[in-house]
């Protein structure tokens, strides 16, 4: 048998994979993992663009951005960006 879950859940989607952007090259130095949805690739690059000066909080795009360090294993700040109806995360190193 199979348990049933006591609440309903919601599963949302991650949205399309987008290529990295590299802000220095043959470097480390870029934002990796980057997800979109309800906006293009090329958006959500740009918008990814935007965490390069570590900022934790910065609108780009439309989109709001919050970002938190973790410096579990590699340190890297997590974003996530979003407006309604749209998102984009990533992570920037």
């Amino acid at each position: 048998r199979v348990p049933v879950a006591r609440r309903s859940t919601n599963v949302v989607r991650t949205g399309q994979k987008c290529p990295s952007v590299v802000f220095t090259p043959a470097s480390d130095h870029g934002a990796f993992g980057i997800r979109a949805r309800n906006v293009t690739c090329a958006v959500a690059q740009e918008i990814a663009r935007g965490g390069e000066d570590g900022d934790l909080r910065y609108r780009r795009s439309g989109l709001r951005c919050r970002g938190v360090f973790d410096d579990a294993g590699l340190a890297k700040t997590v974003y996530r960006c979003t407006r309604p109806g749209a998102r984009v995360t990533f992570a920037v190193s």
